[in-house]
């Protein structure tokens, strides 16, 4: 913390990965959040945890209640996997409504954010989160246990193209056999014309996320922010198939939209919505 104040930064409190809500592990998480609010009362809280903590259901909303009555300035979370990937690993429908339920009930006190969010938080997002994480390096987009582990082998980064109308992201190489198959699909779906080097890939990767988030964000929240980004995925879900039918994907609708859509949807039938 004292490195964040010598650099005028807003103070985010330390803590612990949780593999679950309850337990010697958590209660350090709270006693960490305890001691720095009593120090830095504008500080904000992060909170880690593995999937299994965020598919925790009202055990989870037990913990988070403990901290939210700490009063912080914002929230942080993250979901820590055990591996980076593209798509995030194992993402599940029951993580995906833990996270939309906890944003859901912390954005009505205070900001909050999705760290290394990237797609799969898009449902974060029309749950109330101020902003998502995620970046050109898969690094930035998932955080995973390899993510920094020091290697003596170089890895080429992989060239991807995002679609915003599937939204997912396509293999180079399959993005231009989509194109060969069926260019004016190819184009609505990106929108556009493949993008020519890899920064201009980064750069579409960004701003789809930007446009999506802001098309979401620009509807009053709570049920109608949901509806939208549902009736989004129920289109890509669509096109999906049709781009399915079309080429072979290494990672398909099943892998990209199931758990995000499913998430979404178990989250607004909870709201009642």
């Amino acid at each position: 913390m004292v490195a964040q104040n010598s650099l005028g930064l807003t103070t985010l409190a330390p803590t612990v990965r949780l593999e679950q809500p309850l337990g010697a592990q958590a209660q350090i998480a709270i006693e960490l959040a305890q001691r720095t609010l009593s120090s830095e009362s504008g500080a904000w809280l992060t909170i880690a945890g593995s999937p299994s903590f965020w598919s925790a259901g009202s055990v989870l909303d037990v913990h988070i209640g403990s901290l939210a009555q700490l009063r912080p300035s914002g929230f942080v979370l993250v979901v820590a996997r055990p591996t980076i990937g593209c798509p995030a690993p194992g993402v599940t429908s029951e993580e995906v409504e833990g996270l939309c339920r906890t944003v859901y009930s912390l954005s009505a006190r205070t900001q909050v954010i999705v760290s290394h969010g990237d797609l799969a938080a898009l449902p974060a997002v029309a749950a109330g989160a101020t902003g998502l994480g995620s970046g050109w390096d898969i690094r930035q987009q998932v955080l995973g246990g390899d993510a920094f582990q020091i290697s003596t082998t170089f890895r080429r980064r992989g060239r991807r193209v995002t679609h915003r109308g599937l939204l997912s992201v396509l293999k180079r190489r399959e993005a231009e056999a989509l194109r060969a198959r069926d260019a004016l699909l190819s184009s609505r779906l990106i929108p556009g014309m493949l993008p020519i080097a890899q920064n201009d890939e980064w750069e579409l990767h960004l701003h789809t996320l930007a446009e999506v988030a802001k098309q979401v964000t620009a509807l009053p929240s709570g049920q109608p922010r949901a509806d939208e980004l549902h009736r989004l995925y129920s289109v890509a879900n669509t096109d999906f198939r049709t781009v399915e039918s079309l080429i072979r994907l290494e990672h398909g609708k099943q892998e990209w939209l199931d758990p995000v859509k499913g998430g979404l949807e178990r989250y607004m039938a909870a709201e009642g919505w």
